[in-house]
């Protein structure tokens, strides 16, 4: 399916009181130096406040919009290896993922910490037409599955969501 994105704004709201989560999860993304200006390399370290778990993912540029991922779980050792490999004109991204399920549809709602004002909402959209019910007790801004200015690696290069 297609994954379909959403900026939502999230100002003022306790998001942990409103959203009955089915998982929450805390996410480090440091992006990585690439040789190769079509890959996008990352690291990220997910955890739940007791376990965490650490991936290493690359992301290739195919042609403007399809990207090729490939991505695989490493240990904490590796992970501490790539850490000298970070790219710093690429601020790290920490998130908190809230991954809830509404009119049994499955959603994702990651909150960035240097951006109180805004997150981005995620669905898989089964088919194309697929009618999605979005989550009435959010503050959905607009549909931006279509804006690269939201992807992660953009976010990345200037530090907050959405203006």
């Amino acid at each position: 399916g297609t994954i379909r994105k959403y900026l939502v704004n999230v100002e003022n709201i306790d998001i942990d009181s409103i959203i009955n989560t089915s998982e929450k999860m805390d996410i480090v993304q440091h992006y990585l130096k690439s040789s190769n200006p079509n890959v996008e390399r990352r690291i990220r370290q997910i955890g739940n406040g007791e376990n965490y778990s650490y991936y290493y993912t690359e992301k290739e540029k195919v042609n403007n919009y399809r990207t090729f991922k490939k991505e695989k779980k490493i240990s904490d050792k590796l992970y501490l290896t790539y850490l000298s490999e970070i790219d710093n004109q690429l601020f790290t991204i920490i998130k908190t993922r809230y991954c809830f399920v509404y009119e049994n549809q499955y959603f994702k709602l990651d909150v960035f910490n240097n951006d109180k004002k805004y997150g981005i909402l995620e669905i898989e959209a089964t088919d194309q037409n697929g009618k999605i019910l979005l989550p009435d007790f959010l503050n959905i801004k607009a549909d931006v599955t279509k804006d690269s200015m939201y992807s992660n690696y953009e976010i990345s290069k200037r530090n907050y969501v959405g203006k």
